[in-house]
């Protein structure tokens, strides 16, 4: 019975890291368009 509830707050831990991690990859996406848009126009 013990073991049962420490899982489940594992479970919810491990899902909203996940979903932290997927903020930061969007984020850095963004932030590599920005800069190669930027790269672009600075060569022409």
């Amino acid at each position: 019975m013990k073991k049962f509830p420490r899982m489940r707050t594992k479970k919810k831990k491990k899902k909203k890291r996940k979903k932290e991690r997927k903020k930061k990859r969007k984020k850095k996406k963004r932030k590599m368009l920005f800069h190669s848009g930027l790269i672009l126009k600075m060569k022409k």
